[in-house]
């Protein structure tokens, strides 16, 4: 008997001691796979943050085809090293209730999902709940649709150095698409100091829709929550829990452009909050810098709805802020534009685009004004970098546009103005824009007398229909609630 109590009392201590000195286990969620879809762990991915998985998901996106069926992809870490290439009718489903992170930190350059076949068909493709690290979505070609990404993330992306310090031609964007439209919905996009790089890149996409996205630091969540939904929420909440291994404190706002939309039509841009950091260059891991460019820059579009956003960061000058030009059919309403700045252009050496600013509606923007920007014409502005001479075909055309109801908060010591250079005003349309502190009329080109057309002269201009834009709130306006600057 004294024997086996001494037998069951080592037995007793072994394992206590085993316990003590066991790994920590990250908790793991109860998970199925949704209906319609295959858990990846039952086709050989491994998803432990050690074994390379390129190859068995390559595989596994080859199974889910040929059975008609999605992927689930349970909470994990997924090293991925090398492009994957999806199939049509294939989705790829991350947890909601952990973190799925595709993770391609170990490697030098920056894999994809992509197809760049121009003629490769591929149809019904759409990312849920994955947050990318080091690595993006790449789509060219002109039988490629059904492309969304949805409640997920994007951080850590590397770029190749710049040529020089005014390149950013070799920019990686976390997300690139071609000649069919996109939907980018209820993401986050982060940049540190060590990731400098791009958003969105659109060519020739029609109805692409960009909207309730999350770009800055996530210490300044707490302001932006009038703004997000459930999901991006927990998306930010899965971002922290993450944040001290991928480094996701401080500055995220690292970003050369948030997006460039080249020659689209009908795209819409709506309801994203976007903090980037303030400041004229980028830095890269290594040290070097480049010049940053715009939040949002699009040309040579037809149609782009810019609705209910907030703005803040970039260089306080006319490479900063919004940059719109060569289109035609804007309309910007209701956006907070924070230290920041509309700019409308026309360029005579743009290879895709006329010589054309037509059809634009700025209504109902608040733009707050904290210090002095060095844009030489004020906070809102049109400038064209030639003079109209009808006997060169130098003229360029900016027929309706229209400045209707915006709002403008500054004082004596930040004087600001909407301007507008090298034109006919005779196009320009003004109702209403007043600054919030005096409740006087804006100054426009030096004056505050100038003329004024009344509401339904002015709303007709409006290239949708104006009732669909009119009641839409400016966020954060009413909540009195901004991220510190």
């Amino acid at each position: 008997m004294k024997k086996m109590f001494t037998k069951l009392m080592t037995l007793s201590l072994f394992l206590a001691v085993a316990m003590v000195f066991a790994p920590v286990q990250q908790k793991v969620w109860a998970e199925t796979a949704p209906a319609g879809s295959i858990d990846v762990t039952t086709l050989g991915v491994k998803n432990d943050g050690v074994t390379d998985d390129t190859t068995a998901i390559q595989n596994a996106i080859s199974t889910a085809a040929s059975q008609g069926k999605n992927l689930f992809f349970p909470q994990g870490t997924y090293v991925i090293t090398g492009n994957i290439t999806p199939a049509s009718n294939v989705w790829f489903l991350g947890s909601t209730g952990g973190s799925t992170i595709f993770d391609a930190s170990s490697t030098t350059s920056f894999p994809t999902f992509n197809q760049t076949n121009y003629y490769t068909v591929l149809n019904n493709v759409q990312f849920h709940n994955i947050i990318f690290a080091n690595m993006g979505l790449n789509f060219y070609g002109g039988y490629i649709t059904g492309i969304e990404v949805h409640d997920s993330a994007f951080i850590n992306g590397s770029s190749p150095d710049p040529s020089s310090v005014n390149d950013v031609s070799n920019t990686n964007y976390y997300i690139k698409m071609s000649h069919n439209s996109i939907v980018v919905d209820s993401c986050v996009f982060l940049r540190g100091n060590s990731y400098p790089g791009g958003g969105i890149f659109t060519y020739q996409t029609s109805g692409s829709n960009v909207t309730n996205n999350y770009l800055g630091n996530l210490s300044v969540q707490q302001y932006a929550n009038p703004m997000l939904n459930s999901t991006e929420q927990n998306i930010l909440s899965q971002l922290n829990s993450i944040s001290a291994k991928y480094n996701l404190g401080g500055n995220q706002g690292n970003f050369v452009r948030f997006m460039q939309a080249d020659a689209d039509s009908n795209l819409v841009f709506q309801n994203n909050f976007i903090y980037g950091n303030k400041g004229d260059y980028v830095t890269y891991a290594d040290g070097k810098t480049s010049v940053r460019d715009h939040i949002l820059y699009a040309h040579g579009y037809n149609g782009i709805q810019v609705i209910g956003n907030y703005f803040s960061g970039w260089a306080p000058d006319q490479y900063g802020g919004v940059k719109l030009r060569n289109s035609n059919n804007t309309v910007v309403a209701s956006n907070f534009m924070d230290d920041t700045a509309f700019l409308s252009y026309i360029y005579n050496t743009d290879t895709i685009a006329p010589m054309t600013f037509t059809n634009a509606f700025y209504y109902n923007n608040f733009i707050r004004r904290t210090y002095n920007f060095n844009v030489p014409y004020g906070s809102a502005m049109y400038w064209q970098n030639f003079t109209n001479n009808p006997d060169n075909n130098q003229v360029g055309d900016t027929t309706n546009n229209a400045y209707y109801k915006n709002l403008l908060q500054t004082d004596a010591a930040h004087d600001d103005k909407f301007s507008f250079a090298q034109t006919d005003m005779s196009n320009f349309h003004f109702n209403g824009n007043i600054y919030t502190n005096t409740n006087t009329p804006i100054i426009v080109n030096g004056s505050s007398t100038y003329a004024q057309d009344n509401d339904s002269t002015i709303q007709a201009l409006c290239p949708v229909t104006f009732s669909t834009i009119q009641n839409v709130p400016i966020p954060l306006y009413s909540t009195g609630g901004v991220p510190p600057r």
